[in-house]
């Protein structure tokens, strides 16, 4: 038995008494559940954590509603998974989701928000859907002065463009003014790696 099937039981256990002693409506039950998902993944059983994860959409909604940061998180959480089952077409209404929760809740420039948005044009850009908004569309068109924009590229150069910019905002979170990021971006090897959180 290897240790993912140990956490896995453990983690069933756990979630089988916990409502009975936290109450149905406990956050602790739904974020066990959260990490029994991760478990399932690295076990290789991608069945069975798709279907535990669409449960924790469905159920959270239930519970929270749809606009709930809770539900937010449950649809963050499935769109990622589906993006490792290769199944990007069935991501981006979820994605969608999360960006337009974030963008009415935190704003257009929190990080969070702009990597919901990196998120939604990456994932648009690889299934090569048009961009559901009429004015994006006319934007990147008058941008570009080509009527035969190719948006699935338009929407990847995006999301490299959105990744850019908020490596920058964390710099600047990090390392504080503009000059201090300048200062240590200049003591970055050329090609030199960052990482993030």
């Amino acid at each position: 038995m290897g240790r993912s099937d140990v956490a896995e039981g453990l983690l069933k256990r756990v979630i089988e008494t916990a409502p009975r002693v936290l109450g149905r409506g406990h956050g602790l039950n739904l974020a066990s559940k959260f990490v029994l998902v991760r478990v399932l993944w690295e076990g290789r059983k991608f069945g069975d954590a798709e279907t535990l994860s669409r449960n924790n959409v469905q159920n959270s909604q239930r519970m929270f509603g749809n606009n709930h940061p809770t539900t937010i998180t449950c649809m963050s959480n499935l769109a990622d998974l589906l993006e490792r089952l290769k199944r990007h077409s069935e991501a981006p209404p979820y994605i969608g989701k999360v960006y337009t929760f974030r963008l009415e809740t935190w704003g257009p420039e929190r990080p969070d928000t702009l990597e919901a948005k990196r998120d939604y044009y990456r994932v648009r850009g690889i299934v090569g859907q048009q961009l559901q908004s009429e004015q994006t569309r006319a934007k990147m068109i008058s941008l570009s002065g080509n009527q035969n924009t190719d948006l699935k590229s338009d929407a990847r150069s995006e999301a490299s463009e959105l990744d850019e910019f908020i490596f920058s905002i964390y710099e600047q979170n990090l390392l504080g003014s503009s000059e201090d990021a300048e200062q240590a971006r200049i003591s970055i090897p050329p090609g030199g790696q960052h990482t993030s959180c």
